[in-house]
């Protein structure tokens, strides 16, 4: 802005300082000269300076317009990421009120289990020492054991779990904690689900920081809860698309094949550097 009104000043004075020097040389001329033929033809000459004053005129016009026309476009870039900031500010405001809240969730759950009360995030370190009870139960069923054909020795014993039996294990600890499970998916769910359909923003980065906030814990039962209906048709393709078991910590897993039942996507961050 300040630029454009420079120009405009050094347009007007170096316009000024023109129209200056014709008069003062026209009236030199006129004082020194008596013939009246000669002030004549002299003052014809002028008729060449009005179309070029009013060529000048319009060159300044044009410029004017052209400088105005710019600083309309800078006011509408500024206006833009004023509106782009705001949008941003907004949508910041809710997801951290969110993650807050998710917070306040994680922090109010309570198992009660041979009278102990389990509370807060030990509640997921428990659940995974009870799905892995879960797991070895399976192994030793007729139904693992006839699939194996064989006695199965403990160094192979889930070499054979599938992708079923992992859902058929988790659908069974849901039941016994549906309560505490079904509350704390549908608000990570839910989370991730508005900041995927919020416009014009860093969904990836976004997502990220929920995944943060996620224990070690909290991303195996993650990983089992959208093999189950809970999340399969919903949740479990957000998983795949924002790598939300990324860094997830496979000691919790007593066999590598488990990690066949994800798209690789689920477990790598296309855009981390």
């Amino acid at each position: 802005m300040k630029r454009n009104n420079l120009s405009i000043w050094a347009f007007g004075i170096l316009s000024i300082c023109f129209i200056c020097s014709v008069l003062l040389f026209t009236f030199i001329i006129f004082i020194n000269e008596d013939d009246y033929d000669k002030r004549g033809t002299f003052g014809d000459m002028f008729g060449g300076a009005n179309a070029l004053f009013t060529g000048l005129s319009f060159v300044a016009l044009i410029v004017t317009i052209l400088l105005q026309r710019k600083d309309l476009n800078t006011q509408r870039e500024e206006l833009s990421k004023q509106t782009n900031s705001i949008h941003v500010q907004n949508f910041e405001n809710t997801f951290f009120q969110m993650l807050n809240l998710f917070h306040g969730i994680v922090d109010s759950l309570e198992i009660k289990e041979k009278g102990e009360i389990i509370k807060g995030r030990r509640v997921f370190a428990f659940l995974n020492e009870k799905i892995k009870d879960l797991l070895y139960e399976f192994t030793l069923t007729e139904e693992y054991q006839d699939r194996c054909d064989y006695e199965i020795e403990d160094i192979i014993r889930y070499t054979f779990i599938q992708k079923e039996d992992a859902i058929k294990v988790y659908d069974e600890l849901y039941s016994q904690y549906s309560d505490v499970l079904g509350h704390y998916f549908r608000a990570l769910y839910h989370i991730v689900k508005f900041t995927d359909k919020y416009p014009d923003i860093d969904r990836q980065k976004y997502i990220s920081i929920a995944r943060s906030h996620l224990s070690n814990s909290e991303q195996v039962l993650l990983y089992y809860n959208c093999l189950h209906s809970n999340g399969v048709l919903k949740f479990k393709p957000l998983v795949e698309k924002y790598a939300l078991l990324n860094n997830i910590d496979w000691t919790y897993f007593p066999e590598t094949i488990f990690s066949l039942f994800y798209n690789i996507d689920a477990y790598v961050n296309r855009t981390s550097p």
